[in-house]
C-alpha cells in the first residue's frame, strides 16, 4: 500500500488543492533519498512506475524540482504521464509549459504570484534552472514567500523553504526569477461541485 494519497475536496479551488497537497506530503519534514525514503518514493513514482524496483531507482535522480512539481501533479488530479523517464525535460515534467505556454506569467518585479503557481529561476542558460511552488507570502513582510521545492541537500530533498526576494531575485540565490506558471491554466481539472 502506498505511503501516500490524497483525495479532491469538492469546491476547493486548484490553487488551494495544490498548497494542501504540499502541507500533506511535506509537514511532517523534508522528504529525499535519505529522508522519510519509503514515504518519498512513493510520493514521487506516482503510482505510474511498472514495478517496485523501478519506483525505488527514482528516489536516486539527482534533480528532483521538476520531478517534485510532477508529482503534486498528478497526485491534485493531471492526466497520467506515464512512468517517469530520466533526463526528461523541466518544462515537459512540469505539464509540457514553457515560456509561450498560456500560463506563463513573467515575473516584472512588482507582481507576485498566486498561491498554487509554480516559479521558474534560472540564470542566462535555461538549463541550469530551478522551479518549486508557491505557496503564500506573508502578511507582515510581502518579500517573504513561502515555497515548497526539490532538489535541495543531496539534489533528492524536497521540503518547504521560506524565501526572501527582492526584485527578481531571492536573497539566497542568484539566479532570476523569470516567472511562474499560472496553476489554474496548466490542465488540472476543477474540483468536483460541494454537494447540497
Amino acid at each position: 500500500m502506498s505511503e501516500f494519497s490524497f483525495e479532491l475536496k469538492p469546491g476547493e479551488s486548484i490553487g488551494d488543492r495544490i498548497v494542501r497537497c504540499c502541507h500533506e506530503a511535506l509537514d511532517a519534514g523534508p522528504m529525499g533519498q535519505n529522508d522519510r525514503h519509503d514515504f518519498y518514493r512513493d510520493f514521487i513514482a506516482c503510482e505510474q512506475e511498472e514495478s517496485d524496483e523501478a519506483a525505488e531507482a527514482l528516489t536516486g535522480v539527482r534533480t528532483s524540482c521538476a520531478m517534485f512539481v510532477r508529482a503534486v501533479r498528478h497526485w491534485c488530479g493531471a492526466p497520467p504521464t506515464g512512468k517517469y523517464l530520466p533526463g526528461t525535460g523541466m518544462f515537459t515534467s512540469m505539464g509540457k509549459v514553457g515560456y509561450n505556454h498560456p500560463s506563463f506569467v513573467a515575473c516584472t518585479g512588482d507582481n507576485s504570484p498566486n498561491p498554487g503557481d509554480y516559479f521558474f529561476i534560472c540564470p542566462d542558460d535555461p538549463n541550469k534552472g530551478h522551479t518549486g511552488i508557491f505557496l503564500a507570502q506573508h502578511s507582515d513582510d510581502e518579500s517573504v514567500w513561502d515555497t515548497a521545492e526539490g532538489g535541495g541537500g543531496d539534489g533528492t530533498l524536497c521540503r518547504i523553504r521560506e524565501r526572501k526576494i527582492t526584485g527578481k531575485k531571492f536573497e539566497d540565490d542568484d539566479r532570476t526569477l523569470r516567472g511562474w506558471f499560472d496553476c489554474t491554466q496548466v490542465g488540472l481539472p476543477e474540483s468536483p461541485a460541494e454537494t447540497q
